[in-house]
């Protein structure tokens, strides 16, 4: 009876053992997982830039507007140069 309660004392004891163990690993696992900052930072980093540039065009946004009306008059201005320079090329012929 002796060496039977031993035996059951000496295996509750590694029971024991290896629940602690596995208590540690997963404390261990859980310290990793809220301290692990992989991603996180990239993350940031975009939404950062994303804001700033949503506050850039906020703020110019009218200097935008003129700047692409621009833009494309002159592209327009272009075109119809181009088109009257063909129209009178094709007269001369």
């Amino acid at each position: 009876m002796k060496e039977t309660m031993e035996e059951l004392q000496d295996a509750l004891d590694y029971q024991v053992i290896c629940a602690k163990n596995a208590m540690r690993r997963k404390k261990e696992q859980a310290k990793e997982i809220l301290t692990s900052e992989v991603g996180a930072t990239d993350i940031v980093v975009i939404l950062l830039i994303v804001v700033v540039a949503i506050a850039l065009v906020a703020v110019f946004r009218g200097q935008i507007i003129n700047l692409i009306n621009k833009v494309f008059g002159n592209l327009n201005d272009a075109v119809d140069t181009a088109n009257t320079n063909l129209e009178d090329t094709q007269n001369v012929n």
